[in-house]
């Protein structure tokens, strides 16, 4: 093999073990993330956008190892079944009627007891609604977890999720996470604000609805939720060497 090939089979070998396989991943959030098991008419289940996201992951081929110090849905599970015979990963770091400054205090303590996240989604301001300093406290706490994530793994890359809902202060909200993110991205850490709000319907009475109850979503929100950070980690992917296989 000349020097040309020998250099090209090395760089590739290089980029496609960036991502050690598998990828791990780091889902954290509130009842968004975690999901629950039904309680009646009321309260049907939510499975939450882990479900569908993984269904993604295991349609493009992509080996990835979902992490977290959680496992189980709310109070029970939803219906998790096995999807092209393999199991549902369900680890987690989803805390349902957390706030983000709550998920923050306890975060740097839960990161130390599982590998390394080669990847972390953040999907957290809910249940920060009422508070006068919703944002903020928000932002404060968003940064001491990426501070925390970094310290792990230097090369980790987060992606901040922007809240869906329609009302105050959740627009406001929106723009103080983009801006966050255009502050801590890095060409080595990626910080990529990824926006859950366009063409989202909270609105429950509606057939279009993306909830069950206003806040926590329907299959359908799951589903949009999912795709959503899947098309952001798509070029993060390529990068890495882990592109999807003709998805």
């Amino acid at each position: 093999m000349n020097k040309f090939l020998l250099s090209l089979a090395i760089s590739s070998t290089i980029a496609c073990n960036a991502f050690a396989a598998p990828i791990k991943l780091l889902p954290i959030g509130d009842s968004i993330t975690q999901g629950r098991s039904a309680k009646g008419p009321e309260s049907p289940a939510t499975f939450s956008y882990r479900y569908p996201l993984w269904q993604l992951f295991v349609d493009a081929g992509i080996d990835v190892d979902f992490v977290g110090s959680m496992k189980g849905g709310f109070e029970g599970d939803p219906a998790w079944d096995d999807y092209k015979s393999k199991p549902f990963d369900r680890d987690h770091e989803g805390h349902w009627g957390w706030s983000p400054a709550s998920v923050g205090d306890q975060f740097p303590k839960w990161v130390k007891g599982y590998a390394a996240p080669d990847i972390a989604l953040i999907l957290l301001g809910t249940n920060d609604a009422d508070k006068p300093e919703a944002i903020p406290t928000s932002v404060s706490a968003h940064r001491g977890m990426i501070q925390a994530l970094r310290s792990r793994n230097p090369q980790v890359s987060i992606l901040i999720g922007l809240p869906f809902q329609e009302w105050k202060p959740f627009p406001e909200m929106r723009q103080a996470y983009q801006k966050l993110a255009a502050e801590l991205n890095s060409p080595v850490s990626r910080v990529i604000a990824v926006d859950h709000s366009k063409d989202w319907l909270s609105a429950p009475t509606s057939p279009e609805a993306d909830t069950v109850d206003w806040i926590h979503p329907s299959s359908k929100g799951d589903k949009k939720i999912a795709l959503n950070w899947f098309a952001a980690l798509k070029p993060l992917l390529a990068q890495k060497g882990s592109a999807p296989s003709g998805k």
